[in-house]
């Protein structure tokens, strides 16, 4: 689980973020072009994911991410808000159907479950 910290110490994001490795396939809105991809982490406003083919997008394109995790099968409208090294895009979420927030929020309490179980000793057993 990772937090983004400010250099003032706040936190920068606003929800937790979660390891949750997975393919994925993401298509450029504008062009319907579709490329595949590998999920690195996952928060109920967004993702990190990486592709080989992340230079065909740019900051603020719009895209469809859709991926299967834990039985959700999830495709997700979103943003790109960071375009990083090593192929690294930061993706945020902009989908407002209840369906697939009600999806992710599931997703992610999953996620924060194995999460204690690998961090905590107690819940392991």
């Amino acid at each position: 689980m990772q937090r983004a910290l400010l250099p003032n110490g706040r936190e920068r994001r606003r929800s937790w973020r979660y390891p949750c490795e997975c393919p994925v396939t993401i298509t450029r809105l504008l062009s319907q072009r579709q490329m595949t991809g590998h999920m690195l982490d996952l928060s109920a406003t967004g993702c990190l994911l990486r592709s080989d083919e992340a230079s065909i997008l740019q900051s603020n394109d719009l895209v469809e991410v859709s991926f299967s995790v834990h039985d959700f099968s999830i495709r997700v409208l979103a943003s790109v808000r960071d375009m990083r090294s090593y192929n690294s895009l930061g993706m945020e979420f902009v989908d407002r159907n209840e369906e697939t927030l009600l999806q992710i929020g599931g997703l992610m309490r999953k996620l924060a479950e194995e999460w204690a179980r690998q961090n905590d000793p107690q819940l392991a057993g």
